[in-house]
Order: structure tokens, then sequence, then C-alpha cells
């Protein structure tokens, strides 16, 4: 993850993403480059119905990032076998003037 600026954290995480916390996740998600995305996406594949595949399902069903959630919501389900609910996706918030 070199090169990686996680801003909502005060320390750079190190160690396997399934170890990092959630918010330097969702910080990788929003600010990351697809191919600093591998790890993410290797730890959904690897163990689909897992503690750190539902713990980001959990935050990405609460969380609206432009795009990225309804990508990893996608590939949650499509690692478990699932159909895709996108009346389940996070909407993004209105505008009110």
């Amino acid at each position: 993850m070199s090169g990686l600026l996680l801003h909502r954290n005060e320390q750079k995480p190190t160690g396997p993403i399934e170890t990092w916390p959630m918010m330097a996740v969702l910080d990788l998600l929003d600010r990351g480059t697809i191919d600093q995305w591998a790890p993410v996406i290797r730890a959904i594949h690897v163990d689909p119905f897992g503690d750190f595949t539902g713990r980001l399902e959990g935050v990405l069903r609460r969380t609206y990032l432009y795009g990225t959630s309804r990508l990893f919501l996608t590939l949650i389900a499509h690692a478990r076998g699932e159909p895709e609910d996108p009346a389940s996706f996070p909407r993004p918030p209105e505008f009110v003037p």
C-alpha cells in the first residue's frame, strides 16, 4: 500500500487488510486506486461469508461512497453466489436547497 494517504487515520495501517480498522478500509475504497483495492477484493473472494466481508458489507450498506459502495456490494454478492439486490444499495444523499 505504498503511496496511499489515509486521511482519516492517524497512522498508516499495516498488516493484512482484514486487521485494518474499517474506517481505514473505507478510506482506501474511497480514495485508493484499483490496484490498491486488490487486497480487499482478495479478502472478499477468500472468505465471502467471513468476519471481514460481513463487517465491510454492513458498513457499505450504511455508507454512500460514490460508485464504490455499489461496486463492492456487487462483488460480495457475486462471491457468495447471491443475486445482487439494487434496492438494497445505499442511495446518495438528497440535495435540499
